[in-house]
């Protein structure tokens, strides 16, 4: 209706009537266009505060199993601690038999989780990344993944040195107490050590275990090293913690402001 006016008016020259029914047409169309940008960007504002949502959700995530996996590690250390005592003084080992077991079956076992990043990888390959309006947030993101993944490169040395210690230690336990310690704590976690420390296992053999781990040289001369993989294990993990916590924290800052709080 209006374009059959304006064709009208355009063909009678009535130029007043015509201007203003140009004028409302085009206030129309920058109403129109406003009101489109105006629920583009509120769609925009809804997809960035579901992202942030589920990088919370993700580094919380990464939090518990960091946690998790420096205490393994801490727990590992011990046992290495451990063997480097008795390595001085066989008679330790006597007094926590339970302990000396474990500790020759797990000293050199390493956890390295992997951080949850599904949602950062669906934001760097979608292009989606341009949603998160806030650009500390974005570098904090791509330093907190890339420090993750920099530090991968050290998993093949760590398992390299774990799998020496377990071929030098293969021969030590026999297979009995090798099965016990995998039926009673087939990971020893840190809840875990104060049971292992009051338990006495069947000392049938154990004289003849600690004379295999005292005449293994080369055994314990590796020790050293599987506890150097702790020692680093414990150190990396609590940047990681540091890392994820200090993001954790940007984040839930910012999903409070875009919630208006």
């Amino acid at each position: 209706m209006i374009l059959q006016s304006i064709a009208s008016n355009l063909r009678k020259q009535n130029w007043s009537v015509l201007f203003v029914e140009l004028i409302v047409v085009i206030v129309g169309l920058v109403l129109a266009f406003q009101a489109d940008r105006w629920w583009e960007e509120r769609g925009e504002r809804a997809q960035e505060r579901a992202y942030i949502e589920r990088l919370i959700t993700e580094v919380k995530e990464d939090l518990e199993l960091v946690s998790h996996a420096r205490k393994l590690a801490e727990v590992r250390k011990g046992f290495g601690d451990l063997l480097l005592e008795v390595a001085d003084d066989p008679a330790a080992a006597g007094q926590q038999p339970a302990m000396f077991l474990a500790a020759i079956a797990q000293a050199a076992f390493t956890y390295s989780p992997s951080l949850t990043s599904h949602t950062f990888e669906e934001l760097r390959s979608t292009g989606g990344m341009g949603l998160i309006n806030d650009s500390e947030i974005k570098r904090s993101l791509y330093a907190y993944y890339g420090f993750h993944h920099a530090q991968q490169q050290y998993v093949q040395l760590n398992l390299m040195i774990e799998m020496r210690y377990f071929e030098l230690a293969a021969n030590v336990l026999d297979a009995a107490q090798y099965q016990w310690v995998q039926d009673n704590w087939f990971v020893v976690r840190a809840k875990d050590l104060d049971e292992v420390r009051a338990t006495t296992p069947d000392l049938a053999g154990f004289d003849a275990t600690l004379e295999r781990f005292m005449a293994d040289e080369a055994l314990r001369a590796w020790i050293p090293r599987t506890r150097g993989i702790q020692v680093e294990q414990i150190l990396m993990n609590g940047i990681r913690l540091s890392r994820a916590e200090d993001l954790l924290a940007q984040l839930d800052a910012y999903a409070a402001k875009l919630d208006g709080n």
